[in-house]
């Protein structure tokens, strides 16, 4: 690829990622909380009905450093949301192996689910210079009143290619919340492209992708 081609998309993406940078600067609307259900633990509650990005230095020690114990004993750091004038809620969770290893594991659940409804996730991670480093997504389709299989909860987890001083470059992530209805008649291809135009606004479509299968 030519160099001034790499170069306006370089300058793209750190637009773009500048821009998400700013905004919750300005207006941020995630929120910190206890998490009761963890002694001793956080959790980010994403209240924008889209999402939100949240640095790490806006969090408390022991989070505000992506790496150390808080994230490699099996809990690590959740997000957590709601769908907009929906029953699903969501949930991602990064965590890092004993062998350095970072993940992002994905869950959805709620009542009165609607058949051939996708609820969907991807989580964005930002590098020094606000660029994009990669991605992790998830969907869930819905089938009768349950997630495809037949679960009222749908998880699902992908490992991610951060380690050492890649994951000591992230310095936040932009978290972003999706849902496709059944009357938009998108079968799994066309909501994964839906899915990589909404996070290409935040990324220019730089950086790795991946994405969460259940276990």
């Amino acid at each position: 690829m030519r160099k001034d081609v790499l170069a306006m998309r370089r300058i793209r993406c750190l637009a773009l990622a500048s821009a998400i940078l700013a905004a919750p600067n300005q207006a941020a609307a995630f929120m910190v909380a206890p998490d009761e259900e963890r002694a001793g633990r956080y959790f980010v509650l994403i209240d924008r009905a889209s999402g939100d990005h949240v640095p790490l230095d806006a969090l408390p020690p022991p989070y505000s450093v992506f790496g150390g114990t808080a994230w490699t004993d099996q809990q690590g750091l959740t997000f957590r949301w709601r769908y907009f004038r929906s029953p699903e809620r969501g949930s991602a969770t990064l965590t890092i192996d004993e062998a350095g290893g970072a993940a992002v594991s994905f869950s959805f659940s709620g009542d009165n689910l609607s058949d051939g409804d996708t609820v969907a996730a991807a989580v964005v991670f930002i590098g020094e210079q606000g660029e994009a480093v990669g991605t992790g997504y998830a969907a869930a389709r819905v089938s009768g009143s349950r997630f495809a299989g037949g679960q009222s909860e749908y998880h699902a987890t992908a490992p991610l290619p951060l380690t050492g001083e890649a994951r000591e470059a992230i310095t936040g992530f932009t978290v972003l919340t999706m849902k496709y209805y059944a009357l938009q008649e998108l079968g799994g291809d066309a909501v994964a492209a839906a899915m990589r135009r909404a996070v290409a606004r935040v990324t220019g479509g730089d950086g790795f992708e991946r994405w969460a299968q259940p276990p």
